[in-house]
């Protein structure tokens, strides 16, 4: 009558040894986060969106983008070191800075602020204009060099405020749209640009700063037509109709007078027709376009203009442009379809230097560049189509890159991650057929297979036991490139259509494994990347 719970004894004690050899055995595969990391953040991706200014400091990059987002970056690294985000609907229009303070126009001229550059503590804010401007670029904000004013041009008026809190001292209207500011002896010049049929003519008016009263002021070039105009400091240069003569005139307090002229063909050799002047000047230098597609280069020295230098079209160039600081360089950018080519030139001593070209930035991964920044003789920023933010320095070298198109991503996919190559290695080891079709062959290799797996079961338990750690087998996995064995690691596939670019990110560590750039004409190519997007995941789910 023993034999029976002897029996049962037993068959409960193996059972009971089958529990905990199956619990062993399958401890790695039910493995979950602790209960006090439920809704730790894993991870965080910054971005700061397409930048569109930016003001090199000593050991940061003041920027503004698209986003609405003002921020510093680290200059060796690119880190962010803070940003504020304005509201939505407060797009950034105009940023200056002087030393460290820096003024925002945005929502067409609607808010004015000034930060601070350090921390990125707002100063103060205040209204701007009632209405919408009429354009854009008659939104900007000067600091005043010899006092702690700013002065405010917000479309047909200008204001004069304190940069300390924002307090106003004057408002006044403009009898047009100014161009620039020229400060003179506690006088305020606003030089306005009138365009009629047959080219362009200069108004000026002045103002006190102290007050605002109106000034009596002396035109020598009053109710005159020109071809086109530029101020460079205390200096209008003119282009006459035929396009063949340059002439200076002086800024004074109270006068616009006469200074000198000289022929196009004298300044620039082998030109004689300028097409119109560029934006990018230094203190003492300015650009013109020549009507051979040139691009020359003119210095005032002392009451003269000199031809520094002739900047020649290159062959198969898909992109080109100039920038300057306001110290001593103009640089050229050339993108070629492999590669990106830099010139720089210091217009104080006329030398010529070239940036080694570099393949870190090219129009095939990045298109075209949108905005482009010079720091000095090594601190170049370039700006991309797919909105990468890439500082390169002398050596043609990358100091560091951003990915700042996934500021903005439309459409998001999780997909399965591919196996890798030691995941392909195994279970081509476990599943390959024998070369002959004989059963017993294939049941022999069915049991090693099976094997095989046991023994990598048996092999990662060992290793968490040794460790006493369970969950340090699943952790050595994530952040990897090659699907993990739970299948816990994705990938996310972000599409952004202002980039004009897909995306694919590691779901545990947010690290970009890969980007795609797709040229875009339009708005409506972004329906190309939508298309593209589900051809990849397509692809995805088959491999």
């Amino acid at each position: 009558h023993k034999l029976p719970e002897l029996c049962r004894d037993r068959t409960e004690l193996l059972d009971m040894r089958i529990s905990f050899l199956l619990f062993f055995v399958l401890i790695t595969q039910t493995l979950a986060i602790y209960q006090n990391e439920v809704g730790i953040l894993d991870w965080k991706l910054e971005s700061v969106g397409r930048v569109d200014s930016a003001f090199f400091f000593d050991d940061r990059i003041i920027v503004a983008t698209n986003s609405n987002i003002i921020s510093s970056l680290h200059l060796p690294t690119g880190n962010i070191q803070w940003k504020q985000l304005l509201p939505q609907d407060r797009s950034i229009n105009f940023m200056t800075q002087k030393k460290n303070k820096i003024a925002i126009v945005s929502k067409e001229g609607r808010f004015l602020s000034v930060w601070r550059e350090t921390d990125g503590a707002q100063i103060w804010e205040n209204l701007g204009l009632e209405g919408a401007a009429h354009s854009a670029d008659s939104l900007f904000a000067q600091f005043l060099e010899t006092s702690d004013l700013i002065a405010f041009v917000l479309s047909d008026s200008i204001q004069l405020r304190s940069s300390s809190d924002g307090r106003l001292i004057w408002s006044k209207n403009l009898r047009g749209e100014a161009q620039t500011l020229v400060e003179i002896d506690r006088n305020i010049l606003s030089i306005e640009k009138r365009k009629k049929e047959d080219g362009v003519v200069v108004e000026i008016e002045g103002f006190k700063i102290e007050s605002g009263d109106s000034i009596s002021f002396k035109s020598a070039i009053k109710d005159v037509t020109f071809s086109d105009i530029f101020v460079l400091g205390p200096h209008i240069i003119t282009l006459d109709s035929s396009r063949t003569l340059l002439s200076v005139y002086e800024i004074r307090h109270d006068s616009l007078t006469f200074v000198s002229k000289s022929a196009v063909s004298s300044v620039l050799e082998g030109e004689r027709e300028i097409s119109g002047f560029l934006s990018s000047k230094t203190s003492t230098s300015f650009l013109v376009r020549t009507s051979s597609s040139r691009i020359g280069c003119i210095s005032l020295q002392s009451t003269t203009l000199k031809g520094i230098h002739v900047f020649h079209p290159q062959d198969k160039v898909e992109y080109a442009s100039f920038e300057a600081n306001e110290q001593e360089y103009i640089a050229q950018i050339q993108i070629k379809q492999d590669q990106t080519d830099i010139l720089l030139l210091n217009v104080l001593s006329q030398n010529l230097y070239s940036v080694p070209s570099t393949s870190a930035i090219s129009s095939k991964q990045n298109g075209f560049v949108h905005k482009f920044f010079v720091g000095g003789k090594d601190k170049y920023l370039i700006v991309t189509e797919d909105h990468g933010l890439t500082l390169l320095n002398k050596k043609g070298e990358v100091r560091w890159h951003r990915d700042e198109g996934v500021a903005s991503i439309d459409l998001v996919q999780f997909v399965d991650l591919p196996p890798d190559q030691s995941q392909l290695t195994s279970l081509d080891r476990q599943f390959h057929e024998t070369e002959h079709g004989f059963f017993l062959l294939k049941f022999i290799h069915r049991v090693q297979s099976q094997i095989h797996q046991l023994k990598d079961k048996v092999d990662a338990f060992a290793k968490s036991w040794e460790e006493l750690e369970w969950g340090k087998v699943f952790r050595d996995e994530k952040g990897g490139q090659g699907k993990d064995r739970l299948g816990f690691q994705k990938l996310i596939v972000g599409v952004s259509s202002s980039s004009c670019s897909i995306f694919g990110l590691h779901s545990f560590t947010g690290s970009l494994l890969w980007k795609k750039h797709v040229p875009c004409t339009s708005s409506s190519d972004s329906v190309r990347l939508f298309f593209f997007l589900s051809l990849l995941f397509l692809f995805c789910v088959k491999t």
